[in-house]
Order: C-alpha cells, then sequence, then structure tokens
C-alpha cells in the first residue's frame, strides 16, 4: 500500500471532483480502497471548491436590490459574504442558493 501525504490526498480529492466520475468509479481507476477514499476526505475536511462557488450577475446599479435605499426583507449571511434581498426571491433560487453555500 502507498502512502500519501495530505498534498497527494488533497491533489486526488481534486482530480476526482473534475474528472466527472464517482468516487467509486475513479477509485477503480486509480486501484485505491474506496472506503478508505472517502474517510481520508473527511479526515481532511476537504471541500470541493468548484461545488462550494456559487455564481453571481450583477445587472446594472439600477437594479432594486443595489439601490441603498430599498430596505431588505431578507438578509443572508456566509462567512464573510452578506446577501440582501429587497424583495423575497424566487423559492426555488433561494433553495439553490443555501444547498450551494451548505
Amino acid at each position: 500500500m502507498q502512502r500519501r501525504n495530505q498534498q497527494q490526498w488533497q491533489q486526488l480529492f481534486a482530480e476526482q471532483a473534475t474528472s466527472g466520475l464517482s468516487a467509486q468509479q475513479f477509485c477503480r481507476d486509480k486501484n485505491l480502497c474506496a472506503k478508505y477514499f472517502s474517510l481520508r476526505k473527511k479526515q481532511l475536511a476537504w471541500r470541493d471548491s468548484a461545488a462550494a462557488f456559487v455564481p453571481a450577475r450583477l445587472s446594472g446599479t439600477s437594479h432594486p436590490a443595489m439601490t441603498p435605499s430599498a430596505t431588505p426583507v431578507l438578509i443572508m449571511r456566509h462567512h464573510a459574504c452578506t446577501v440582501q434581498f429587497s424583495s423575497l426571491p424566487d423559492p426555488v433560487y433561494l433553495a439553490q442558493l443555501l444547498s450551494a453555500l451548505s
């Protein structure tokens, strides 16, 4: 069995995330134990940065949510980021946003 350091495991996690393969298939292809791969992933608290990224679009400063006078009806905070809504967003959009931030 080959010993790997933390950086090598992180590289494998990133490679699997971008491969489009399930962890099971990736491990089969790389001759890795899928259970140990999953265990190391949890131990090292690896998080897929692509999955954690929430894209945002700026449609211009005239957007109601961008005007300083608009009173927010919903404020969401996640680490150093704050998102304010001047009206309630579409529930599907809000669910997708919350899922992406979790």
